[in-house]
């Protein structure tokens, strides 16, 4: 994962100051109370997936903004390979492992229609290069979808493979058609296009506590809190936005995408924000700081 901009650390241990979640909680559907998060997403029904790109819109476009912020080279040659998934931004096993497969099978690809459409495009590809074959690869993909009713452990075990060998066959394509566009346009100095991978190190975990002690931290993935206010739940309230978990054993595995987090201490003090992973640095421990 490329690290965003850094803040500087104090001895390994930074205390957080609260930057606000700007996402508002849209109405919830007309007919009754919205259901949970949670209730949704095993539900999978098809009307989701529209929502997952929609949360990846502007999740992805913010990454992508504050690592050339941050001097990342897009002179050099893109790689459609992708490290990372969409399933990284539910928390690697803590929000995957308990939903339909469908559901996270759609995040997944959400994620990639996403991410290759806006790094192509930054790169001056012309959508009309790329945007059928994309539409196609994406058009297929749902309709291979798993069964509303599989879970991950009675799904053949093949099926991982077979989106694997899905995926690198329409990278190919799509890799020889921007190649070959790129060969008839020398003059616009594009990109070139190339399928490596060479992914970095896996996640980290942090240990967590406040100051003064004897406050809780609860944590979020910013996807599944901005996709609470997608879907018509207020993203702050833990009981129909469920993914809210305190930090087990006191510490927090860094997901793709970042948390937002709610802090609070006995005495009624609240404090929200959002946590960065690459904005940790080297450190291993974080203090929420009470206001």
């Amino acid at each position: 994962m490329t690290p965003l901009p850094r803040l500087a650390l104090i001895g390994g241990l930074i205390a957080l100051m609260a930057s606000p979640v700007l996402v508002q909680a849209a109405e919830p559907p007309a007919g009754g109370p919205a259901p949970t998060l949670s209730a949704q997403l095993r539900a999978s029904n098809d009307g989701q997936y529209p929502a997952f790109k929609q949360v990846f819109g502007p999740m992805l476009a913010a990454e992508t903004k504050a690592r050339r912020a941050e001097g990342e080279d897009q002179s050099g040659p893109y790689d459609l390979y992708l490290c990372n998934n969409g399933a990284g931004y539910m928390g690697y096993g803590e929000g995957a492992d308990e939903l339909s497969l469908r559901a996270t099978y759609q995040v997944d690809l959400a994620y990639e229609v996403v991410t290759w459409s806006q790094e192509l495009k930054a790169r001056g590809y012309p959508p009309a290069v790329w945007g059928p074959l994309l539409a196609r690869y994406e058009a297929e993909r749902l309709a291979e979808a798993p069964k509303e009713s599989d879970v991950w452990s009675d799904t053949d075990p093949d099926f991982g493979s077979y989106q694997g060998a899905a995926r690198d066959r329409f990278m190919t394509k799509l890799k020889t058609a921007l190649r070959a566009y790129r060969r008839a346009h020398p003059g616009l100095r594009l990109a070139n296009i190339i399928i490596e991978g060479g992914c970095g190190a896996g996640e980290n975990s942090i240990s967590v506590t406040t100051s003064p002690r004897g406050g809780t931290v609860s944590f979020i993935p910013l996807f599944f809190y901005k996709l609470c206010s997608a879907r018509g739940i207020n993203p702050d309230d833990p009981n129909k936005c469920d993914r809210w978990r305190e930090a087990p054993g006191g510490s927090v595995t860094e997901v793709a995408g970042d948390y937002a987090y709610v802090a609070r201490w006995p005495d009624g003090a609240i404090k929200r924000g959002t946590l960065r992973f690459g904005d940790l640095g080297t450190s291993t421990s974080v203090v929420f700081s009470k206001p």
